[in-house]
């Protein structure tokens, strides 16, 4: 294998993963890609499960640009397809337990088939100075190892970067235990690729390069899963024999044991050994008092520590080296947690993670997940933002925009429809935003009351579902007067982006409708002096108006408005005045509040 045509197809692999990754973000909503918070899962808005499918995207173009695709290397990825179907599935729609098992079952039998590899022996560890066959019970012992590895990853995909990190330390180790030889394995290649893919999914996944994370998805922890059972069955296996078995324990040492004493603690508490709860490693040492950051190192480090320890026994007798496995093992499921009990308590869930039997277990299963977690975290804010024709658009892209890269919210769009709905689209494709949900709103005046009531009522219908926590609505459309009321009649603060002008509709006749639309909103956004003395001078009362700039041209105006909106909650749509969370109370003398 040519080393500059692997260096290349792996910068291949990266880009493609990175484009992929910026392509497809703004589709995954539409398709049911996002994970959404939920009792277990506290990180902040909508997420995009598309890294899984990503990263796939690109090994499979690097290796394409390689042309070295051997017989196994070519099941391995039909069968990897498979996997990162059924996890896009489940990503989607939630598939049952069953469906994903018989799936990875189906998965494996068809490697099994196209390739003809499977674990056939356990080495002599088992037995000294036997090779310890399997027989009839390797293939069954195949599917069982397979399904039990993609299960470990799928489990430790709990905090950014944990997945994706310690996949590419697997990988890394592999390589190690591996060594120099002349010819290398075309699964080796493919997972030196598959390391390079993983490269921007993970600077993304934690942050990079605006703060809007994706997360892998089970598409993507499951293929993780099934593509290094695979390449450990290969090159372990006796017509290969580039790693003893024992090897390949001590390769993904930490995810099995970890799902090993994860399942221990349930079945003794008396629970399936799949039911989910807060057990593993990153949810025990988050709650002895780490961060999420502080936490992805140690568990790196201690997994570097075990894999060190069993390359340095490659020398040894395979007994000797699985015995001091199995040590490990005791060692890890036995006393782990009474060790992380003794650590500083700095939170209530370390207290829970510090309990023991069947008090731990309930204990932990009412913690919260751990994505992003932060001890004061409060929930997103849910914001859906009411896009009408522009130029009215274009001063509240900006907005929702910095709404859907800001983890404080989670931010919905919806377009109203009146012909011809080009240009706003547009404005959405400038500020790389996608329309969740559209209706057809016509202008009252120029359509009639019939249809301006069913037009309120397609509003009412959107409020149901998206049930936000603030509007936010073009000030000078006749757009805004129907989403005001909706939101009202929902108790939902309205927040008015007012560009200081008014729409031609919306001049005499519809003079009424605005001023309406003015009482009811909860705040008003204005550009500037002039344009915030405006709404005073009709009659907008001075503590609801924030002078903030132009979002349309200044970016800290759209930093500044989040930060006032942040503070905005549906309690505030009261008869008291909303407090904005802008540091300082507001000077009675004020004509407007001015956001510095």
């Amino acid at each position: 294998m040519n080393d500059h045509k692997l260096v290349a197809a792996s910068a291949i692999a990266l880009a493609v993963t990175l484009f992929a990754i910026f392509s497809i973000r703004p589709w995954a909503r539409r398709f049911g890609l996002v994970d959404k918070p939920d009792a277990r899962k506290r990180h902040r808005g909508h997420i995009p499960l598309i890294g899984g499918l990503c990263f796939f995207l690109g090994t499979l173009i690097g290796l394409g640009y390689l042309g070295y695709l051997d017989r196994f290397v070519t099941s391995l990825m039909i069968g990897s397809a498979a996997i990162v179907i059924a996890g896009a599935l489940d990503d989607a729609h939630d598939l049952s337990v069953r469906s994903r098992l018989v799936i990875e079952a189906g998965a494996t039998l068809l490697v099994i088939g196209l390739s003809g590899f499977y674990v056939r022996d356990l080495g002599d560890f088992a037995v000294t100075g036997d090779t310890f066959g399997l027989g009839p019970f390797g293939i069954p012992f195949t599917i069982v190892a397979v399904i039990g590895l993609i299960n470990a990853f799928n489990m430790l995909d709990g905090i950014d970067g944990l997945a994706a990190t310690m996949a590419m330390a697997c990988i890394a180790a592999i390589l190690l235990f591996n060594g120099t030889h002349w010819t290398v394995p075309g699964v080796l290649v493919l997972l030196q690729v598959m390391f390079a893919a993983l490269i921007p999914y993970l600077l993304v996944n934690l942050g990079w390069p605006d703060g809007r994370k994706v997360f892998m998805g089970d598409a993507g922890s499951t293929l993780i899963g099934f593509v290094l059972a695979w390449s450990l069955i290969y090159v372990s296996h006796p017509r290969i024999a580039r790693l003893s078995p024992v090897d390949v324990m001590w390769c993904v040492s930490l995810p099995v044991m970890d799902t090993l004493s994860v399942m221990f603690h349930r079945m003794r508490a008396g629970r399936s050994p799949f039911r989910p709860d807060r057990r593993h490693l990153h949810h025990l040492l988050i709650g002895a008092g780490l961060k999420p950051r502080a936490v992805l190192v140690a568990i790196l480090g201690l997994y570097g520590a075990l894999m060190l320890l069993g390359y340095s026994l490659r020398k040894a007798p395979e007994p000797v080296s699985g015995a001091v496995f199995i040590v490990c093992l005791i060692a890890y499921v036995l006393g782990l947690t009474a060790i992380l009990s003794r650590l500083p308590q700095r939170s209530p869930a370390a207290a829970a993670a510090g309990a023991t039997g069947a008090t731990a277990e309930a204990a932990q299963a009412s913690l919260p997940a751990l994505d992003e977690f932060s001890p004061d975290q409060a929930p997103p804010l849910k914001a859906l933002c009411v896009f009408a024709d522009p130029p009215d658009s274009a001063q509240i892209g900006p907005i929702a925009q910095q709404l859907a890269r800001d983890e404080r919210f989670e931010s919905t769009v919806c377009v109203t429809t009146p012909d011809p709905v080009d240009a706003t689209t547009q404005v959405l494709d400038e500020f790389g935003l996608v329309a969740d949900l559209a209706i057809d709103l016509p202008a009252p005046v120029r359509d009639g009351p019939e249809l301006a009531v069913s037009a309120l009522d397609g509003l009412q219908r959107v409020m149901d579902e998206v049930q936000p926590d603030m509007v936010l609505v073009p000030g000078d459309t006749s757009a805004s007067l129907l989403a005001t009321l909706a939101a009202h009649y929902h108790h939902v603060p309205v927040v008015c982006v007012d560009s200081g002008q008014s729409a031609p509709e919306l001049a005499g006749a519809d003079d009424s409708a605005r001023g309406i639309a003015l009482a009811l909103a909860t705040l008003h956004l204005a550009n500037d002096d002039d344009a915030g003395q405006l709404l005073v001078d009709r009659g907008v009362p001075p503590e609801r108006v924030l002078v903030t700039g132009d979002p349309a041209n200044d970016f800290d105006a759209c930093a500044r408005v989040a930060d006032a909106l942040a503070g905005l909650r549906s309690a505030a749509h009261t008869a008291q005045t909303p407090t904005w969370g802008v540091g300082s109370p507001i000077p009675p003398e004020a004509d407007t509040v001015r956001v510095s």
